[in-house]
């Protein structure tokens, strides 16, 4: 499975609603990694990388090869952005966009039938 099949499978879920346990399952054993808001003051890591990092009003945080997460990284090639309260058409009342420039897939988690999160699924293959 890829990064953009793994999305059409989480994609709308819940907010407050844990991904499910066999999606993760499926990530790890492809690879992939699930990236997404949580809270005001989180971004989380499923799958291959499972990890959370404090990120307060935003940020970025960048991966080494291996996955590491770091905060301040010499070489900026893997970054991940979390965007919190995003501006732009369908996010007026999203509280997290997240960016990278790891090739990724979108997905969104809902609440109250709006968008509170866009987040991403990336594969650690493509990791530089």
């Amino acid at each position: 499975m890829d990064a953009k099949q793994l999305t059409l499978e989480i994609d709308r879920l819940n907010y407050r609603d844990d991904i499910p346990k066999p999606s993760i399952e499926i990530a790890k054993e492809n690879n992939l990694v699930i990236v997404y808001g949580y809270s005001d003051d989180l971004l989380e890591f499923e799958g291959a990388i499972d990890d959370e990092v404090g990120m307060y009003k935003g940020g970025k945080v960048y991966l080494t090869k291996k996955g590491k997460i770091k905060k301040k990284q010499k070489d900026r090639k893997n970054y991940i952005e979390a965007i919190w309260c995003p501006k732009g058409p369908n996010l007026d009342n999203a509280s997290w966009l997240i960016k990278s420039n790891i090739p990724n897939s979108e997905w969104r988690i809902m609440e109250d039938g709006e968008i509170y999160c866009v987040g991403i699924v990336f594969s650690m293959d493509d990791l530089k």
